[in-house]
């Protein structure tokens, strides 16, 4: 990325109500066949419609819905006599390139001929009336409104989940991808057929590369989509959504829910899916195993095909077919030695096939093309009832050819009675998956002594890197013989190998190697703290040793220090009867020397400094407070304040901090990390004195960072806007000389900097990301100065120009920031605000050019940083609030995870600009200071140059021109968060401007 540049990704990542309406066609392959197919039935009674015939063809019955698109009717098709559902955009296209993309959409959708999914008769372009698309009407509700009846069989919403994988199939061998699979979008007829519907947001995969920014339903999307990765959607993401459902279906609830999209999008990309059976017990474990894989984070761990997802659902279905007819056989005894007594016992196929009659030989017959894992149930292993079984499946065994899961089964069925058998085992149970291999494993144990020289014999020939035989080896080895020497010499390896293993079979695998837990387990601990290794190794690593360490105080620390939020509160609560246990690996942690010359080491060792306190914090040890008095790393401090509510911390606790604690700063971080708690247990008495105990705090407290705080946690935590406003309208500039805060006559706050101040600016040469035009170096700036404490809205600028900008979108809405502003805009505004406050002429920042214009020749006024008006900050001052204090890559420290607690960037603003002031502020109360938009400064764009000190009073004051670029700072909602980081800088040539550029007004104090 060019940092000169920050608009050149505008055209892949901007939001789409940017556009101008000349560029609608651009965009239009993506928007306009919007809900092709959907037939959505409102919950009232439809109203009638005055058309009556449409295209001279179709008679209108009634409205079925009505959106942004336009309108669908139940309509009977006249000539081919049949009711179809019709689709009418709003605008009609005259355009034929228009109709063109569209009538190109319907026939990539009309490849699409599946008993499952909802056909699409004909497209037709009217000039008058606009486009229509004719489907066939449905009348038997959606998904959705079955969900909602629920709860449904185990088979039942099996079968369903298996029939929309497969139409999904069908769609994606033909290089189509639905991409907002939801329950509103699975319709039934009246006869009860399943159906997907709404191919609105399909595209072919040629198209992909042409698609940016969030397409789907949020809370069915994949994690893909919600980082609005288009390139990565295929048909896997499909899969992902059809988990969501699927998940829904089993336990009554989403897997990821929340109260605002932001937090659901943040759920889905971050947060793992809790197992259905740790909510809802019932939930059979296959397809909980199914459930899961198909709802991975990493699309590769996903199933490949729809088809293969449907057919593990399949493969349950057998199963619960199978363990039926086990229970059939039970209890119904029929006299199989009348049937022996007709000669239905020969081996002629013919003979089979009576023999299987029988509801006791049927479940073994089937058996034979069953898994491993339901040999337990379905096996049939009487004396009297295997003397009829045995000569079947020894004949069934001799005309088996080839080895397999079908030979597997036999031999097991068949090793009671013939335990030579178990030598053929041995080769299936090291290429059994791990299920299987339990099974397998438990049914040859009788026989260890003849396996272990065997096994121990394979291992030496292994090579190194065969990873899935070793690991079998060992896992059988560690239940038949734990304390053999060769385990301990494989120990290590062991580790390495476990560790990359499917997460879908992890308990499995933790199973497997169980007997060997107190070996394991301080390896598995090790590996999950080294930050060498990848992520998903160490989360496998941690997680095994998560079901070892049950009363193992040491080992639950330690994985608690390196959990993220999924796994912490079920560390915690294994750790809470041990709590007396862990005051010495607190302090340890706690006290630890962070290393200097390592950046992953430093960041490490702030994360589990952060999880020490998060720890102490939630076993009510109030030492856990002392976090909140780092001012130059904020890295830990911040994390506790996310982990708090997830760990179920008081609130009342917190609160009787607050009124305790004397340093203001550690007040505002008090307040920050209450507002992320739960208040649903708080009475309404004591939130309505915590109102109040707020409200005269954020009207006298004179600290802008408590101030920032409170503004914070009364607007978007306890609905208490209005009285904030009211608050702020008493405030007028000055009115208080003791306060680092004030408002001036428009309402707009300031947060006051006493001068003069000295920091480090730019950014060290081990920060990740950094580039060339951030040295780092010593910044003075020698005055007094104050900066607003948000962006300039669109309320704010219309005063100053109501006409702008007619033509966005986002003018709109009121406490946006207003975006599109140039470098002489925003000057322009500066010398506006300081006429409205009546301010001398002689004092404005900025002198137009000859014509009166603020554009290319206009001039920065001679001593203008000892002037009393309204101007941009000069760089050095907007970084130094920007840090709040902070050497760190980013205002809140140096994890980067941590962002989406205050700022707007790519993955969190649904490529959109956000009002000002929803996230968390900066230590110095300011808000947005880095995302949602990038911000202009004073300065020219250029190198910082060779001294180790640079005072910011010396502004280039040359004539201003339209070749030279003025700094932007603080990056923008469709920008990486590198780009946010607190030394980034971007530019912009004064007359230009982006949809990401907007500005906060700075001023001089006397």
């Amino acid at each position: 990325m060019n940092p000169q540049d920050p608009d050149k990704k505008k055209s892949d990542l901007m939001e789409t109500n940017y556009l101008d309406a000349s560029k609608s066609e651009d965009i239009l392959a993506t928007r306009i066949v919007e809900n092709i197919t959907k037939i959505d039935v409102p919950e009232v009674a439809p109203k009638p419609t005055k058309d009556k015939l449409l295209l001279n063809r179709f008679s209108v019955i009634k409205v079925l819905g009505e959106g942004s698109f336009g309108k669908v009717y139940l309509a009977r098709d006249e000539q081919l006599c049949r009711d179809v559902a019709v689709k009418v955009f709003k605008q009609p296209s005259k355009d034929k390139k228009q109709f063109e993309v569209v009538l190109g959409e319907a026939r990539m959708l009309a490849k699409l001929d599946h008993p499952n999914i909802v056909p699409i008769y004909d497209v037709f372009n009217s000039e008058s009336d606009g486009l229509f698309i004719i489907s066939k009407y449905l009348d038997g509700g959606s998904l959705s409104e079955l969900i909602a009846k629920g709860p449904h069989s185990y088979p039942k919403i099996s079968k369903w989940i298996a029939t929309i994988a497969e139409a999904l199939h069908h769609a994606h061998l033909r290089g189509i991808v639905h991409r907002d699979i939801k329950p509103d979008n699975i319709l039934f007829d009246s006869k009860g057929n399943l159906y997907l519907a709404d191919f609105g947001l399909a595209l072919s995969e040629e198209l992909f590369g042409k698609v940016t920014g969030l397409l789907g339903s949020p809370a069915y999307m994949s994690p893909e989509q919600a980082r609005g990765e288009a390139h990565l959607v295929d048909g896997r993401t499909d899969i992902f959504s059809l988990g969501v459902i699927f998940y829904e279906m089993l336990v009554g609830r989403r897997p990821f829910e929340a109260k605002t999209v932001t937090l659901i999008l943040e759920q889905i990309i971050r947060v793992e899916a809790k197992p259905p059976r740790q909510i809802k017990d019932t939930s059979p474990k296959e397809l909980e195993k199914i459930c899961l894989k198909a709802l991975s984070k990493n699309i590769n761990e996903r199933y490949t095909t729809s088809h293969d997802f449907a057919q593990d659902i399949h493969d349950y279905l057998k199963q619960t077919d199978v363990d039926l007819s086990s229970k059939s056989a039970a209890d119904s005894n029929t006299n199989l030695s009348a049937q022996q007594s007709k000669g239905n016992l020969s081996g002629s196929a013919s003979s089979r096939s009576k023999i299987s009659d029988t509801p006791g030989m049927e479940s073994v017959c089937r058996v034979l093309e069953s898994g491993a894992a339901i040999l337990q149930s379905a096996l049939v292993n009487s004396d009297k009832e295997f003397s009829l079984t045995r000569p079947l499946l020894e004949q069934h065994l001799s005309e088996m050819k080839e080895n397999g899961p079908a030979k597997t089964r036999v031999l097991l069925a068949l090793l009671p009675a013939n335990p030579s058998y178990a030598l053929e085992l041995v080769d299936p149970m090291l290429a059994a998956n791990p299920q299987d291999f339990l099974v397998i494993r438990q049914r040859l144990a009788p026989y260890s002594d003849i396996l272990i020289p065997i096994l121990v014999q394979k291992s030496t020939l292994l090579p190194d890197a065969d990873n899935a035989m070793s690991l079998r080896i060992a896992g059988a080895l560690a239940m038949w013989s734990p304390s053999l020497p060769l385990l301990d010499k494989m120990m290590f390896k062991l580790v390495e190998k476990l560790v990359t293993q499917d997460l879908i079979y992890l308990q499995e695998w933790a199973e497997i190697f169980k007997p060997l837990q107190k070996l394991l387990i301080h390896g598995l601990v090790s590996f999950g703290q080294d930050s060498s290794k990848s992520s998903s190794s160490r989360s496998y690593a941690n997680a095994i040793a998560l079901e070892y360490a049950t009363d193992n105080e040491r080992v639950l620390f330690h994985l608690f220090v390196s959990a993220d939020k999924s796994k912490a509160k079920t560390i915690l609560q294994k750790i809470v009867p041990l709590k007396d246990k862990m005051t010495p690996y607190l302090k340890r942690v706690r006290a630890a020397v962070v290393p200097s010359n390592n950046p992953q080491e430093r960041l490490n060792s702030e994360i589990r400094k952060g999880m020490a306190a998060s720890l102490q914090l939630a076993l009510e040890d109030p030492e856990g407070f002392s976090i909140f008095t780092n001012t130059v790393d904020a890295t830990s401090s911040t994390l506790v304040q996310s982990f708090v509510g997830e760990l179920g911390v008081s609130p009342h606790m917190l609160f009787e901090k607050i009124q305790k604690e004397t340093d203001q700063g550690t007040r505002a971080a008090l307040v920050l990390a209450l507002g992320d708690l739960s208040l649903e247990d708080v009475s309404e008495t004591s939130k309505k004195q915590w109102m109040d105990y707020f409200l005269e705090l954020y009207q006298n407290q004179p600290d802008s960072g408590l101030h920032g705080a409170l503004d914070w946690i009364l607007r978007r935590k306890l609905g208490q806007s209005a009285a904030c406003d009211k608050s702020m309208q008493v405030r007028v500039q000055g009115s208080e000389a003791v306060k680092n805060w004030s408002v001036n006559l428009l309402g707009q706050c300031f947060i006051n900097i006493k001068g003069p101040v000295k920091f480090f600016m730019g950014s060290p040469t081990d920060e990740p990301d950094r580039v060339e035009n951030e040295k780092l170096h010593e910044s003075l700036i020698p005055r007094s100065f104050a900066l607003s404490q948000k962006l300039v809205t669109v309320e704010q600028y219309l005063k100053f120009n109501p006409s702008f900008p007619a033509t966005r979108s986002h003018a709109k809405v009121a406490d946006k920031p207003v975006a599109g502003i140039s470098w002489y805009q925003a000057a322009k505004y500066c010398n506006w605000l300081s006429e409205q406050e009546k301010i001398p002429q002689s004092h404005w920042c900025y002198l137009p050019n000859q014509n009166g214009q603020y554009a290319a020749g206009m001039r920065i006024a001679n001593d203008f940083l000892n002037k009393k008006g309204y101007r941009l900050p000069t760089e050095a001052e907007w970084e130094y609030c920007a840090r709040a204090g902070t050497k760190t890559a980013w205002y809140f420290g140096d994890d980067g995870s941590q962002i989406d607690h205050f700022a707007y960037y790519q993955l969190n603003s649904n490529n959109q600009i956000w009002p000002v002031g929803q996230l968390k502020p900066n230590a110095l109360g300011f808000f947005d200071i880095s995302g949602n938009l990038y911000q202009w400064t004073q300065d020219i764009l250029q190198s910082y140059g060779d001294s180790p000190v640079i005072e910011d009073s010396k502004v280039d004051l040359r004539v201003v021109d339209d070749m030279s670029s003025r700094v932007l700072r603080g990056g923008a909602f469709y920008y990486p968060k590198d780009i946010l980081r607190s030394a980034h800088r971007g530019g912009l040539k004064p007359d230009q401007s982006s949809d990401g550029s907007g500005f906060r007004i700075a001023k001089t104090l006397s």
